[in-house]
């Protein structure tokens, strides 16, 4: 039902269609969703004494789903940090350049000299604020 949920926390579909898609019979499904409709003192989230969804017009309401909504956020943050970190770690252990070093690299062989350019510019910047300052 998580991935059915629109932008409103709402699973709008019918109970055989619920069923279809979960591949259980009718009755199965009802059954979960009575389970899921009713009250659970041993939830960890006590909001709305633990019911997880709510009948409304057209399905069915996700009572907490502004929370799995932070949540999934969350670990989609997590999942690309982590992948981000495996890439980086990748690159560095092959000695692979970081952003910036391979410019700096192909300037280099190209015989410029990058430092030298800027010592340059910022010689030209000093000449240009003195003119400025007269």
């Amino acid at each position: 039902m998580l991935a059915l949920k629109d932008e409103r926390h709402v699973v709008e579909a019918s109970v055989p269609g619920l069923a279809d898609l979960a591949r259980v019979t009718v009755e199965e499904c009802r059954e979960a969703l009575k389970k899921l409709e009713g009250p659970d003192s041993d939830s960890r989230n006590q909001e709305h004494d633990g019911r997880r969804i709510e009948r409304c017009d057209g399905g069915w309401l996700i009572l907490n789903g502004e929370y799995y909504r932070e949540k999934m956020s969350q670990d989609d943050r997590r999942e690309y940090q982590r992948d981000y970190q495996r890439k980086r770690r990748k690159r560095l252990k092959k000695g692979t350049p970081l952003a910036g070093e391979e410019a700096y690299d192909r300037a280099f062989k190209r015989g410029d000299d990058p430092d030298a350019e800027q010592e340059d510019r910022e010689a030209a910047l000093k000449q240009w604020r003195a003119k400025e300052e007269l």
